[in-house]
């Protein structure tokens, strides 16, 4: 699709893999996005003597915005000797996930997630602290934002686009006015990518959690001279799965805002807000939307490839276990756009791929009629509200979650704390939590001596946790957070796979 679009892209093939004479899986081989002759060819008109290519890792994404526990917990490290090197680069000092066996799959990752907020987020905070506090010079020091390719030419323009623009400290005020990032990047690449994402709904990325992506500066000045970088989109293992409100999107993906593919409001996403939140690069985006549904995603020709694809891999996808032996490939191979939400939490490509273009040509068709009826610059009846998750374009009012104002208003929505904000839809009600080290030892749900009224321990991410349930809308917070007591054993145990999927989402 990205090829097809004029993006950069690498390339894949199917390969069963065998060692011995066992079958271990059948795969997508892909290029890796930092070899020469990749980047010659997503960009055959780049300067061979003055170009980058930089990879974002998922730690640089929300530098600085730590916490005061966290902070106090680095700052007693300071003087260690062990550090570095340090948990997040890569070596020998690393400890090994435990090898359990596929029937174990979620202890793995358990495991491993255990290791990455237990050791490698605590060591970025260390090393942000050893420079000074300061992003730029810590996420390119370490290689948390690593230059794979390229010159030298760009290492200040990328240290001054980290530390004007790309942490977190440099937050969108009302409409992002305040940022300088379309002066700095290539408009047209950056909004045909969020095209591409809002298109395909693919949230594990720069439009909604920020993840996935590097960044490209191919010599050849943009912007009047003032920028260039350019977004190169990489790994879509997760694409189709929900990194805004699962409990609220899941059944009504297809149905997303194009006008607002941001999970909540534009002010709350450094990348694409800056951008979206202008109506002239709005309205180039929408008609980039345009151009990818109609001459890729909804093309009858391509789809057809792609269903000729599904069935000639199906024998192989049987066999691997990975797959489970094709339990969920039916839905592939009857791919009816009415077939899209399984009920299971999985959406099945080519079903929803039918669904979604459906979904979108309507949308459009009402933008142009002047019948869409809320979003930004497009809304006949006005805007989003700001805290309205994945916006179904179809509703009239505000999507309203079971839980007041999506937990977002003021009391309950902790900037900087672990978790925010969380609603919980079975019960209507509101929680957050943030990082608390004395919950370490303790049980998930159990308390420890002194812990706040209302308080109780969550380490299912390897992050303790002090959770408790959110003041009602309009009362005032306390300087923890805390208020009424969740004395419901049974709402506790409900959070668990909220807190783990709020926290998973990280890695």
């Amino acid at each position: 699709m990205l090829a097809r679009f004029g993006m950069p892209h690498v390339r894949a093939r199917k390969v069963r893999v065998t060692i011995n004479d066992k079958l271990h899986g059948f795969y997508t081989l892909l290029e890796a996005p930092d070899q020469d002759y990749v980047f010659n060819r997503n960009f055959p008109d780049f300067d061979p003597k003055r170009y980058a290519l930089y990879k974002i890792k998922s730690f640089a994404l929300d530098c600085g915005a730590y916490t005061p526990q966290e902070i106090a917990a680095a700052e007693a490290r300071l003087d260690e000797t062990a550090t570095p090197p340090y948990a997040f680069e890569r070596g020998d000092h690393k400890p090994e996930v435990e090898e359990l066996g596929i029937f174990q799959l979620d202890a793995c990752i358990a495991g491993y997630n255990q290791n990455l907020w237990k050791r490698d987020y605590s060591d970025t905070i260390l090393a942000y602290l050893r420079h000074g506090s300061n992003c730029a010079d810590m996420l390119l020091e370490t290689g948390l934002i690593e230059k794979d390719l390229g010159t030298k030419d760009f290492e200040k323009a990328m240290h001054d686009f980290i530390q004007y623009d790309f942490s977190d400290e440099q937050t969108c005020n009302e409409d992002c006015a305040n940022s300088n990032l379309p002066e700095r990047v290539d408009v047209e690449n950056f909004l045909k990518a969020f095209a591409f994402y809002a298109v395909t709904m693919n949230s594990d990325s720069p439009l909604v959690n920020f993840n996935n992506y590097y960044l490209a500066q191919t010599g050849a000045e943009a912007n009047g001279g003032k920028g260039g970088w350019k977004i190169v989109p990489y790994d879509f293992n997760l694409a189709e799965v929900l990194y805004c409100h699962d409990q609220v999107c899941n059944d009504r993906l297809v149905h997303w805002s194009i006008a607002r593919p941001t999970c909540m409001s534009f002010e709350t996403n450094g990348v694409a807000g800056p951008l979206l939140a202008d109506p002239t690069f709005h309205a180039q985006y929408l008609e980039y939307v345009r151009e990818f549904t109609e001459t890729i995603y909804g093309n009858a020709s391509f789809v057809e490839e792609l269903e000729e694809l599904a069935a000639a891999q199906d024998s192989y996808v049987r066999a691997d276990y990975w797959s489970f032996f094709g339990s969920q490939y039916d839905f592939e191979l009857t791919p009816e756009s009415g077939s899209w939400d399984t009920g299971l939490e999985n959406f099945p490509l080519l079903p929803t791929m039918k669904a979604r273009t459906a979904d979108v040509r309507a949308q459009l068709a009402a933008i142009e009629n002047g019948s869409f009826p809320r979003g930004p610059f497009v809304g006949s009846l006005g805007d989003n509200e700001p805290w309205e998750p994945c916006a179904d374009w179809r509703m009239e009012e505000a999507n309203r979650t079971a839980c007041p104002e999506s937990c977002r208003y003021d009391g309950c929505h902790m900037e900087g704390w672990t978790v925010p904000s969380y609603c919980d839809e079975g019960t209507g009600k509101c929680y957050h939590g943030d990082y608390d080290e004395k919950c370490r030892p303790v049980m998930d749900n159990d308390t420890y001596v002194g812990m706040d009224e209302g308080s109780f321990c969550r380490n299912s991410a390897g992050i303790p946790t002090k959770a408790m349930e959110c003041p009602p809308v309009g009362a005032v917070s306390s300087s923890t957070g805390a208020s009424s007591a969740v004395t419901e054993k049974a709402t506790q145990l409900a959070l668990s796979a909220v807190f783990v999927g709020v926290l998973a989402m990280f890695a």
